[in-house]
């Protein structure tokens, strides 16, 4: 069994594919695709644009609107992931949102919260894992792989402190980590 370290779990790689592949529907499956893989808070995607999307330069630019800022009240730019690119390139463009209203196609999305809880019953996903936990999900698997600063930047934390509550080490992957260590020295130190 696997002890996170922070208080708030992260959903597993494991679960995000569960949770991907059993979704009720195209629109839930690619949210859920698009929120781990972007690392963006509900509110970023729900109000994302077309116009946001740079192909060229495989960028989503996440910026404040008239109807939506971002919780810091700063823009960034993050890559899109090649099965985004892929994803945004087979939809349909049937508003100016990427994510629209079913009752108003000139308004985003606004909840999914109640289908997501559904389907994370019905998968025995614990209870108190969130759409956030896509969020931080993305900060633990990025933190395997890239620096800390390089996670904060791709989550918009303005402080790295944040970013520290996002990433997720489980009591196992610390126990990999201090078998990996080179302790010859220390053991020749010891000796003595």
């Amino acid at each position: 069994m696997k002890v996170y370290l922070n208080e708030k779990e992260p959903f597993t790689v494991e679960e995000v594919g569960l949770l991907i592949k059993n979704a009720p529907n195209k629109l839930h499956q690619r949210l859920y695709l698009i929120l781990f893989l972007t690392g963006c808070r509900f509110g970023e995607i729900a109000n994302l644009e077309w116009g946001d999307l740079d192909f060229e330069n495989k960028i989503i630019q996440i910026k404040n609107k008239t109807n939506h800022h971002t919780k810091t009240r700063k823009s960034r730019n993050i890559p899109i992931h090649p099965l985004l690119y892929e994803l945004f390139n087979s939809m349909d463009h049937e508003s100016n949102y990427i994510f629209y209203s079913p009752r108003n196609p000139n308004k985003p999305i606004k909840n999914i919260r109640t289908e997501f809880n559904k389907l994370k019953n019905k998968l025995n996903i614990d209870k108190n894992k969130s759409i956030h936990s896509f969020r931080h999900a993305l900060a633990t698997e990025m933190g395997k792989l890239v620096s800390l600063k390089i996670v904060g930047d791709m989550l918009g934390h303005a402080d790295i402190r944040t970013t520290t509550r996002y990433q997720h080490v489980d009591t196992e992957a610390m126990m990999d980590a201090l078998a990996k260590m080179d302790t010859k020295l220390l053991k020749e130190a010891i000796k003595d």
